[in-house]
């Protein structure tokens, strides 16, 4: 055989195999064209909401935890003659007028962690602005537990 036709043979048969390699490249394209979509589902992975304990939430009314005070120091629990911060006595139920589209265990949260959000009319911001940083959400969740009781 001569030169020419080995460069000729090696040339057909390169040539051959890639046509091969394209078709199976081909079949395969058109495999994942065709493919539909299948969804993907995330479980979602609902948080367990932390049980609240009214007793322990009472005493973390009167004592506070850590640096943060208790709230007993500003907020009374009946209706008095003065009171630095709104009376406590009946906070679950007006808690759930208070913003729209907040339930009173949302709203009591928010106001605890994040004291500026809603400011009761009559009353100014006094309240200690770090509770969200002191307070565990087991912390949280007694003393929203506890003001509900109320």
């Amino acid at each position: 055989m001569t030169t020419a036709m080995i460069r000729w043979v090696r040339g057909f048969v390169g040539g051959v195999l890639l046509l091969l390699a394209l078709s199976g490249c081909h079949e395969a394209w058109q495999a994942l064209r065709t493919m539909q979509p299948q969804p993907v589902f995330a479980e979602a992975e609902e948080e367990a909401a932390v049980a609240g304990d009214a007793a322990r939430g009472a005493a973390l009314f009167r004592e506070g935890v850590g640096d943060a005070p208790g709230c007993v120091g500003c907020h009374a629990l009946t209706q008095t003659t003065w009171s630095l911060a709104p009376v406590m006595e009946g906070v679950g139920a007006r808690a759930a007028q208070r913003v729209e589209g907040l339930s009173a265990e949302a709203y009591l949260e928010q106001s605890i962690t994040d004291p500026s959000a809603y400011l009761v009319p009559g009353f100014r911001n006094i309240m200690f602005p770090q509770y969200g940083e002191h307070l565990s959400e087991q912390n949280l969740a007694d003393l929203i537990t506890y003001l509900m009781t109320l």
